[in-house]
């Protein structure tokens, strides 16, 4: 969470220097914390999904990583989370 957050600051200044509006930086800290812990959950998600199924592997594209959407199940709870945020506090 703390690298999250710590990202979420240097994209703020990142967005400063590119001329990009303004958003108060608490609010990258803020979403970096969320996202920190709804990834985590997604992950864990999948996880439980793929031990209910007895399946090792989402595919065969990615032998080895438990297949594509293991690489992606973070972004799957992360995103909605991002749009909401937006849509709600900014």
């Amino acid at each position: 969470m703390v690298l999250t957050s710590a990202f979420g600051l240097f994209m703020n200044y990142q967005f400063k220097k590119s001329g990009i509006p303004i958003i108060p930086y608490y609010h990258f800290i803020v979403l970096g914390g969320i996202n920190g812990i709804v990834s985590q959950i997604g992950d864990w998600g999948a996880s439980a999904i793929k031990r209910f199924s007895r399946i090792k592997d989402y595919g065969n594209i990615m032998p080895g990583h438990g297949g594509v959407l293991d690489r992606f199940d973070s972004i799957l709870f992360v995103a909605p989370t991002v749009y909401f945020y937006i849509m709600m506090i900014l």
